[in-house]
């Protein structure tokens, strides 16, 4: 059994419109798991193995990745915020907003998470990307990619939209 605090975490998710959704849940949701927190491993700035796979260099560590035993069960960006953040600090209260930190580290284990969450759909993906990413000839030129973004965001919304639903959760561990 899980230690329990009553203590909750905001969870980002998108719902069918792909518009992101905030709601509340427990650590075991978060976590992925209902064992108690003293039988896990916590592993801070540490590679979440499982992914490396999925990428040809090396995907470096995330902020905590939780492990039992010798399996491998969460990688997690912990984010820390302040309210207000120093763009409404000088706002009414009403409208203050947090501070959205977004690491390279982040950005590769929300597409290996990605990928791994829908890898049955490999064909699938393979078919929607193909077309737009097989032109672009420097990953690194901004120019390029910016006249491929919105050819790219069309292919993510197509993609999100069909793998809907194929998200981990935590009852699925």
């Amino acid at each position: 059994m899980a230690i329990h605090t009553n203590t909750s975490a905001v969870y980002l998710c998108t719902n069918q419109e792909l518009q992101v959704e905030a709601r509340e849940e427990g650590f075991d949701f978060i976590f992925g798991t209902d064992v108690a927190n003293n039988e896990l491993s916590f592993l801070f700035e540490s590679k979440f193995e499982p992914y490396q796979e999925y990428s040809r260099t090396d995907i470096k560590g995330i902020d905590l990745v939780l492990k039992l035993g010798d399996s491998f069960i969460r990688a997690l960006e912990v984010k820390l915020t302040v309210i207000p953040d120093n763009t409404t600090a000088n706002d009414r209260e009403s409208d203050w907003g947090t501070e959205l930190v977004i690491r390279p580290a982040s950005t590769s284990y929300a597409a290996l998470g990605i990928f791994d969450s829908i890898k049955p759909f490999r064909a699938r993906l393979k078919e929607i990307l193909e077309p737009t990413c097989s032109t672009i000839q420097h990953w690194d030129n901004t120019v390029e990619m910016l006249s491929k973004r919105e050819e790219i965001i069309g292919c993510l919304n197509k993609i999100f939209t069909e793998c809907s639903g194929q998200e981990k959760l935590a009852t699925d561990l």
